[in-house]
């Protein structure tokens, strides 16, 4: 499954409601949902914030048997970074989410930008 949105703020909603209901018709058991909206918000909005003004994102849900991966693309070549800031620093803390919420996440880079992925396992 696959959406395409213009990278605007909007953008993190529409993804957060699109992902959610991806994984309830993947069967997903109902605890895992709000954590793949929050990791799925965190990429989409590294994404809008980050990425070019005038760009795209791209936000692709797939369950693979025990898991269920989401990959957000976009069209800046720049890498995430999990900061190491303390918690009640505000900000900058949404990597950090992922790397500590997901069973996996990673980043691959290609000639238009790269996609940010994570993975649970259910």
């Amino acid at each position: 499954m696959e959406l395409r949105l213009e990278a605007q703020r909007p953008a993190v909603a529409v993804a957060r409601h699109w992902v959610a209901q991806c994984a309830r018709d993947e069967q997903l058991p109902p605890q895992l949902v709000p954590v793949v909206e929050l990791l799925t918000s965190e990429l989409v909005s590294n994404a809008v914030l980050h990425g070019p003004r005038q760009g795209w994102v791209t936000v692709q849900a797939i369950r693979q048997n025990a898991q269920f991966t989401v990959a957000v693309t976009d069209q800046s070549p720049d890498p995430p970074v999990v900061r190491t800031t303390d918690a009640d620093v505000p900000g900058g803390q949404g990597m950090r989410l992922v790397d500590q919420l997901s069973s996996a996440w990673g980043v691959q880079l290609d000639a238009t930008g790269k996609a940010v992925w994570f993975r649970l396992r259910i």
